[in-house]
């Protein structure tokens, strides 16, 4: 009877003490990987907020706006890289046969799995937030620029009308005046354009984060298919 008690104790401390090396090393680049990951995301939530207040104000055409913007888009192609690198690991850690896990490891892999789901979910909530308030932005900005447009064709109607009545007294300051009006008028242009790309980008990255998440509901459900077996 001791001698079967024994053999039945030793066998559950070897189960609950299984070494593996190979999750265990997973395990912690995923923690790492997720933690950077939301940490990301949460810079990202905040600069939303602020470009939702900016646009509230009817400032958005600014160099704040510019720079939230630049910083955003290096922020999303960052995240995007990560979240295709914790795909992988995650596949990996799934590939493990569960004989070489514990219940403790089992578990823990399983919520990495949860926990990794729910940061792409949330990159993905976030992306699609990101695109919508640049684009109210952007078509503000179009506006703003098509208005600009017109003034400056009646301010030149205006000059060419004075110009032809007083001479040509006024000619030089004008020929000073309407380069830099030009110049700012291309700059806003391309700004808009580049905008436009880089919803357009962004539209097409959670399109292929829809495929990663494919990827994460299926190590998902096979785990549930495995707790009921």
């Amino acid at each position: 009877m001791d001698a079967l008690f024994r053999d039945d104790l030793e066998d559950e401390v070897g189960q609950r003490f299984t070494d593996s090396p190979e999750f265990e090393s997973l395990k912690d680049d995923i923690a790492s990987l997720l933690f950077e990951i939301n940490g990301q995301i949460s810079t990202l939530q905040q600069f939303i907020s602020t470009l939702h207040s900016l646009l509230e104000r009817n400032v958005a055409n600014t160099k704040v706006v510019e720079n939230i913007d630049r910083k955003s888009i290096q922020k999303i192609r960052k995240v995007g890289g990560l979240i295709k690198h914790l795909n992988e690991l995650v596949v990996k850690v799934d590939s493990i046969d569960e004989n070489e896990l514990d219940k403790t490891q089992i578990i823990a892999r399983e919520k990495l799995v949860r926990d990794s789901k729910y940061s792409l979910q949330e990159f993905q909530s976030t992306q699609r937030q990101y695109a919508n308030v640049m684009k109210d932005i952007n078509n503000r900005a179009k506006v703003a620029l098509d208005q600009e447009e017109e003034e400056q064709r009646h301010r030149n109607e205006i000059d060419s009308q004075q110009q032809r009545k007083q001479g040509h007294h006024n000619v030089q300051m004008v020929v000073e005046r309407e380069p830099i009006n030009n110049e700012e008028f291309a700059y806003q242009q391309n700004l808009i354009r580049e905008r436009d790309q880089e919803i357009s980008n962004i539209e097409n990255g959670i399109v292929e984060l829809n495929e990663i998440f494919k990827d994460l509901g299926a190590v998902v459900q096979q785990q549930g298919l495995l707790r009921i077996k």
